[in-house]
């Protein structure tokens, strides 16, 4: 199954017929392309205002996000994938897609920034709850001693 984004400016209805807009030749081809591929199958398509996908690397929302997680996890004994799926639970806006009868959360790596934005809000939020002090910026060794951009250590 493959998931197509559609922002609303690129709708229109003519009739009974919904109208989708795509920009340029390459995408029309590789839209093309992918419902040849999906032939018979289903196709989501999800209507909404567009964002990016999450930003990655250093100094990324995905590091800032793990590193938050991991110091959650660190303060509560608990494993990093424990913290993910509370968070994940915790994220009123994560999304879902639908496996077999059942929706499920999606894999964090499918986020948009938006999304994840919200998913470091959320472990703002419950750090704070459990009087976790986090640390922002970048760290030397995240599962051991911190160490800010500065080079102080806590």
């Amino acid at each position: 199954m493959i998931d197509i984004i559609v922002s609303s400016e690129m709708l229109s209805v003519a009739g009974s017929l919904l109208q989708i807009k795509i920009p340029t030749p390459q995408q029309r081809v590789y839209l093309a392309y992918l419902l040849q591929q999906t032939s018979g199958k289903k196709v989501n398509v999800r209507i909404g205002r567009w964002y990016p996908k999450r930003s990655t690397g250093r100094y990324s929302q995905c590091n800032h996000f793990h590193g938050h997680c991991q110091q959650i996890a660190d303060h509560t004994g608990h494993t990093l994938g424990e913290i993910k799926q509370f968070i994940k639970d915790e994220c009123n806006a994560w999304p879902t897609e639908r496996i077999g009868k059942r929706f499920v959360k999606i894999s964090e790596s499918k986020l948009n920034s938006k999304e994840e934005a919200e998913a470091i809000e959320v472990t703002h939020r419950i750090a704070a709850e459990f009087d976790i002090p986090l640390i922002e910026g970048e760290f030397e060794d995240p599962r051991s001693t911190y160490q800010s951009v500065s080079g102080e250590r806590s």
